[in-house]
């Protein structure tokens, strides 16, 4: 059946791929259809038109990432977009993943006014980004350069991709990056090659030396707000409460979705340039002649950790059982990741667990991320202590320390409470307050278990 997009989808954000083609053809590159395709400018425009309407009267920021092939490579029609946006008083953020080989004084400007954010491909130092990246090295580098020196740090992400053969040079690309001002890196490993145990003991090695050169940055005083970025993502996981379900990544919701440069519609950004059958698998629909119904998933896809490993996976903090499409291309299915990606979480998890006390520890933490975790850890541990004393303290006592608990609740601001520090704050007052109503005929226990069946219930 098919079905207008308004009526379908309700997103917060999306994916427009303004073009198909590449300058560069790097090594490790999931896209195998690229071709010269280019989105036309009016195409961008019917596309933000349609989908931001369906959060028009939401509060918060509709997100709009600009994917390619290379999207500068068709900088009008992004141009032509975001002008669309302004004229329209859109609340819209704007995210722009790109190997930076092109860079006009225009762009720079334009990434000011609009607050642009830059995910920016380099591998690191010249050698290793030269064998990867087609020899791009001395044009992204100086393209980079420019950007921090208008100012622009804040807005750039340094997305290093790590190879097995090249994991012992990317603790040097690393400290190149910050030296040159850098503040957010995100070294990944690639999960749909082969690791060898040996690469992954390399790995592992490698993830200590960041995580030392990491804390040593943390406590320079008076420095920059630097911010390894999928270290920081492990850190608040590991130290999040527990999450018995968790929630893998919405490909096919009527939340997210991607489109091609004539409007396709695809559950996820690497649809677009994805070889046959998969392109045709993920077809969903086109903005202008509607949704096919049955392609979407209403709710949220639930990981099921079906691998024999995963039961006492230390990497399952992270995990979420990976990416579906990657699965799908490297193991046949969704729900089942490669070994590749099992054993570069693993290090990744082992290597933060060693070293997070050290991490929250460190004396100049300017980085956004784990602020905002120390403060939801400080009100989790001091409902910790509130409930473990419950069936000592009195009920004015206990009354009074929920009252600050709300204060610094309300001091953190209810956007900075984090999720699933949220659920498990609600959870223990529920119990308390249950145990306060019957505090002379009920132990901490049994209001546990009232509390279990109501909710059941």
């Amino acid at each position: 059946m098919i079905k207008p997009f308004k009526e379908v989808y309700d997103c917060d954000s999306i994916t427009i791929n303004v073009t198909n083609n590449c300058n560069l053809n790097c090594t490790y590159c999931f896209e195998h259809a690229k071709n010269l395709q280019m989105m036309e400018p009016q195409v961008a425009i019917d596309i933000i038109d349609t989908a931001y309407n369906t959060i028009d009267k939401r509060s918060g920021d509709f997100t709009i990432n600009i994917f390619g092939g290379e999207p500068l490579l068709n900088w009008p029609t992004i141009k032509a977009l975001i002008d669309h946006c302004n004229k329209k008083k859109y609340k819209v953020k704007y995210g722009i993943t790109t190997n930076l080989t092109i860079l006009t004084d225009e762009i720079i400007s334009y990434i000011d006014d609009n607050a642009i954010m830059m995910l920016v491909s380099i591998d690191g130092i010249k050698k290793i980004h030269n064998w990867n990246r087609c020899d791009s090295f001395k044009t992204v580098y100086s393209n980079l350069k420019k950007l921090i020196d208008a100012d622009l740090a804040l807005f750039v992400e340094a997305r290093m991709t790590i190879l097995p053969r090249d994991v012992k040079y990317a603790i040097h690309g690393i400290k190149m990056l910050i030296k040159m001002g850098v503040n957010n890196i995100c070294p990944m490993p690639v999960t749909d090659v082969e690791w060898s145990d040996g690469d992954i003991k390399i790995l592992e090695k490698h993830y200590i030396r960041t995580m030392e050169y990491y804390i040593s940055q943390l406590n320079i005083a008076g420095h920059r707000n630097i911010a390894i970025k999928n270290a920081d993502e492990v850190l608040l996981n590991i130290m999040s409460p527990e999450i018995d379900d968790p929630i893998m990544c919405p490909i096919y919701s009527n939340k997210w979705c991607a489109f091609d440069t004539n409007g396709d519609i695809y559950p996820c950004h690497q649809g677009p340039t994805s070889t046959e059958p998969f392109k045709k698998n993920m077809y969903i629909g086109n903005i202008y002649t509607g949704v096919e119904i049955d392609r979407i998933r209403i709710g949220d896809i639930h990981a099921t950790y079906s691998k024999e490993m995963c039961k006492d996976c230390i990497g399952k903090a992270i995990c979420k059982c990976g990416c579906p499409v990657e699965n799908l291309r490297e193991t046949g299915s969704e729900e089942v990741p490669s070994d590749g990606y099992c054993k570069t979480q693993i290090a990744l998890v082992n290597a933060v667990k060693a070293f997070h006390e050290k991490i929250l520890a460190s004396s100049n933490i300017r980085n956004r991320m784990l602020n905002v975790l120390k403060e939801n850890l400080k009100i989790k541990d001091y409902i910790d202590l509130i409930y473990e004393k419950t069936n000592l303290e009195d009920s004015l006592v206990i009354s009074s320390r929920i009252l600050h608990i709300q204060e610094m609740i309300d001091n953190l601001k209810s956007d900075n409470l984090l999720p699933t520090f949220k659920e498990y704050i609600d959870a223990r007052l529920k119990v308390i307050l249950a145990y306060m109503l019957k505090n002379k005929n009920i132990t901490l226990e049994e209001a546990e278990a009232k509390v279990r069946n109501d909710t059941n219930g």
